[in-house]
């Protein structure tokens, strides 16, 4: 085991030089002392950018063997060289923490992150869609070397969602090929170690703009809710879909605030990687850039769009390849040519209260949840009423336009709804609850000064 943690520890490490590559490039750090300091937000953007190259690649043909995956890390940790696109870093140092509960709240989320690592380790390979579909193909791509269309195009396999994106298994992959062996305990401890760096990155990224006891409080509200942690460590998309939508949220909302260009192209980054992640992050992703874009006002409305197309670009490949090998992306699930249809739409009028009810009881469960929710409802109120209506309005538009999109699937979706409450409800609320908790800390600071973000 120790061995094949080292592996994965190993390939974690090329994911963090191509992010701090690709960091420095856009002036998040300057000095190697700086480093440290934004290893969290980096770690982040490597992944995202790594996994995307990494679809491409098995899309291209590759196998994603060691050498592959060494060369293509580099390629983007060599990006590091290029000139900072700014004399200051656009991720603000925070100033020393001397309060003493700053230092526990660091100590505190520290030690539930080590925890959840080690949890995760030890986790048997037990959620159904883990191991079904989304381990099942991360060791498809190591055995068979690359995409084997016999399986991922394969008539025997379609209920396994062909259709779905492969930032995922192919970071697992990347993974199994690292360890140099399939080791499907070890494996669960990359979704961890992308909610640990979540939780680690926001701080960080809102540095500067709430008071760091209320940034480090939030992120431990975030790390210790039970349902993120027991999503962090089973193996399954939910868990790396909200950190990379909730990576993205608060880069658009601090583009927003600040007008740093660099933010939007994080933005763009990490919406591909969602879109990269699973089949639900496009209505997703589609919510987040029509909020920034009504958000941005008219003069910088088509940068918006420009990182929303280039986002969805992105996708383009997969999409060629699954069009390509004739594979159902339908997925038989959603009548697309029905979505539209008067008819068929109002005899399923009834779907559409039972399963807003039921997302809305999963979000506020306390014993999944804690008290994100009602927290940021609350914030949102007092934002608004504070001043800071614009943060208040963009948190809140996104989060329930994204459980918008939620609930028209189940409108529309072929399955019974008591199926889709029973196996995905507590778990399509990950985004949105994560990211409600992302912006507590903003929506607190706004609640308790009168526009405290404009210059």
């Amino acid at each position: 085991m120790i061995a094949h943690v080292l592996g994965l520890a190993a390939a974690n490490v090329c994911f963090l030089a191509a992010g701090a590559g690709i960091g420095r490039a856009l002036g998040l750090w300057r000095a190697p002392r700086e480093l440290p300091g934004v290893a969290a937000p980096a770690y982040l953007i490597g992944v995202a950018a790594a996994g995307i190259l990494a679809e491409w690649a098995l899309v291209a043909g590759l196998d994603l063997a060691r050498w592959q995956v060494v060369a293509g890390c580099a390629g983007l940790a060599a990006t590091g060289v290029l000139p900072a696109r700014n004399r200051a870093s656009v991720l603000a140092a925070p100033a020393r923490p001397t309060a003493p509960i700053v230092r526990a709240l660091q100590a505190a989320v520290g030690l539930i992150v080590a925890l959840l690592l080690v949890d995760a380790v030890y986790r048997p390979l037990a959620e159904w869609d883990a191991w079904a579909m989304w381990t099942m193909k991360a060791k498809a791509i190591t055995l068979l070397g690359g995409l084997d269309a016999g399986l991922f195009a394969g008539v025997p396999y379609r209920h396994l969602h062909l259709d779905y994106p492969l930032l995922l298994p192919a970071v697992e992959a990347i993974g199994f090929r690292f360890m140099g062996a399939i080791d499907t305990q070890v494996i669960h401890l990359q979704a961890a170690l992308l909610t640990a760096a979540l939780v680690l990155s926001l701080p960080r990224l809102l540095a500067g703009r709430v008071p760091p006891a209320v940034a480090w409080a939030s992120a431990l509200l975030i790390v210790v809710s039970p349902s993120l942690v027991d999503q962090a460590g089973a193996g399954l998309a939910d868990a790396p879909l909200a950190v990379f939508f909730a990576m993205a949220a608060v880069c658009a909302w601090r583009w927003l605030a600040d007008g740093r260009r660099e933010m939007l192209i994080l933005t763009a980054l990490f919406a591909a990687a969602v879109l990269a992640t699973k089949r639900e992050g496009t209505p997703f992703v589609a919510a987040l850039v029509v909020v920034l874009v009504v958000a941005a006002g008219r003069g910088r409305r088509l940068a918006a769009v420009g990182a929303g197309v280039a986002a969805l670009a992105t996708a383009v490949p997969w999409q060629l390849w699954l069009h390509a090998n004739g594979v159902d992306t339908s997925n038989g699930e959603i009548p697309y040519a029905k979505v539209i249809d008067p008819g068929y739409l109002a005899g399923r009028l009834g779907r559409i209260p039972t399963g807003a009810g039921s997302l809305v009881w999963h979000a506020l469960q306390p014993g999944a949840w804690l008290v994100i929710v009602p927290a940021a409802a609350v914030a949102v109120v007092l934002a608004a009423r504070g001043g800071e209506r614009r943060t208040a309005v963009f948190v809140a538009a996104v989060a329930c336009l994204v459980l918008v999109s939620v609930v028209w699937a189940y409108w529309v979706g072929r399955p019974s709804l008591h199926y889709y409450l029973q196996h995905s409800a507590r778990r399509v609320v990950t985004t949105p609850v994560v990211l409600l908790g992302a912006f507590l800390p903003v929506l607190c600071a706004a609640a308790a000064a009168r526009r405290p973000f404009r210059r």
